[in-house]
């Protein structure tokens, strides 16, 4: 039967139109009786290649998976190098030239992909830390469920707290106008409880001082000396430059108190709780648009009022379940990290 429409000869009819020609014969008509075109006849001659190439199969990778293996070590141990900086150290490791598109291609089968970088000191997760988070995190989890836990943090904002990341079209920067000064800035003192939400809040213009965080202790003492639920409670801080009075005012009040370990924000269960308020802040001084000072008013004085005005609608943003759920995920997902000495 003959050989049409484009299919590969084989092998067999190959060794026959050769073998004619070979042995002086119209290798023509040979072709002719196979089904095989004049033209095509005439290039098997011509090549004298008796057997059918191989179609289809598997294909050469420039790209194999110990390199990719190496791709993925080298984010792991850096995770800043470039898709540049990534193909040179394949280069000289398997002396192979990667081009960038092939590395990020590479990197996006195995899930890496590019993420806003997170700074992490370096004493954070030193042996000693780890110790310190390990105790605190043991502390937890036979304490929670003793004492009414009270979490007491600051935060801090100003003009320019914003999204930092925004919509616009392919091609284009996305781009939001903003204040033309910061302003001054404003910290934001809270004290959570998960039974509770909120117990107490305070603003103020500039940094908090040590003064100022034994006033709010002293008030969060009071709003819980008033409450009718007698069970036991304990202070939580972390170990702000602000706080280190703090555990002289609670020793002479006779008060409970911890100190959260060193570098430990996935500890602190207040930390989750500055999210939703963030970005109930974020939100209203982005429809806030600019400031307009009243009269007899400074645009400093605008400014600073402006930023005051907004705390009390953020701080209705964090919840009893806010507060609750976020004790959760500290006791189930990042107390069993600590206690396993894993980095955080």
């Amino acid at each position: 039967m003959g050989v049409r429409g484009g299919k590969s000869i084989p092998s067999l009819a190959r060794k026959a139109i050769i073998k004619a020609a070979r042995d002086g014969d119209d290798y023509q008509v040979t072709a002719k009786n196979l089904g095989v075109k004049p033209d095509t006849a005439y290039r098997i001659v011509k090549s004298q290649r008796e057997e059918t190439r191989p179609r289809g199969g598997p294909r050469n990778k420039k790209c194999t998976e110990p390199m990719i293996e190496f791709m993925a070590y080298l984010v792991g141990r850096d995770a800043d190098l470039t898709l540049k900086q990534i193909a040179d150290e394949v280069s000289r490791e398997w002396n192979v030239e990667l081009s960038t598109s092939t590395v990020a291609r590479a990197l996006e089968g195995r899930l890496i992909s590019m993420k806003q970088l997170q700074l992490i000191p370096e004493a954070r997760n030193s042996e000693v830390n780890k110790v310190k988070r390990r105790d605190f995190a043991q502390w937890l989890q036979v304490n929670a469920g003793r004492y009414r836990l009270v979490w007491i943090d600051e935060t801090g904002y100003n003009l320019y707290t914003c999204r930092s990341k925004g919509r616009s079209a392919k091609g284009q920067r996305a781009r939001k106008t903003c204040a033309n000064q910061r302003g001054k800035h404003v910290t934001l003192i809270c004290a959570v409880c998960n039974e509770g939400g909120i117990l107490a809040w305070q603003s103020m213009l500039g940094g908090c001082k040590k003064e100022d965080f034994e006033a709010f202790l002293r008030d969060v003492l009071d709003k819980l000396a008033n409450q009718p639920d007698g069970r036991p409670f304990c202070l939580l801080y972390d170990n702000a430059p602000c706080h280190a009075t703090a555990d002289n005012t609670c020793d002479a009040l006779n008060v409970a108190y911890k100190r959260v370990s060193p570098y430990s924000c996935a500890l602190n269960t207040i930390e989750n709780c500055f999210s939703p308020l963030k970005s109930a802040l974020k939100r209203m001084i982005s429809e806030h648009g600019q400031v307009q000072p009243h009269d007899g008013e400074s645009l400093q004085e605008a400014r600073s009022r402006v930023l005051l005005s907004f705390c009390p609608q953020a701080v209705d943003a964090v919840t009893v379940a806010t507060v609750s759920n976020s004790l959760v995920h500290v006791l189930t997902s990042e107390v069993p990290r600590a206690l396993n000495g894993e980095d955080m």
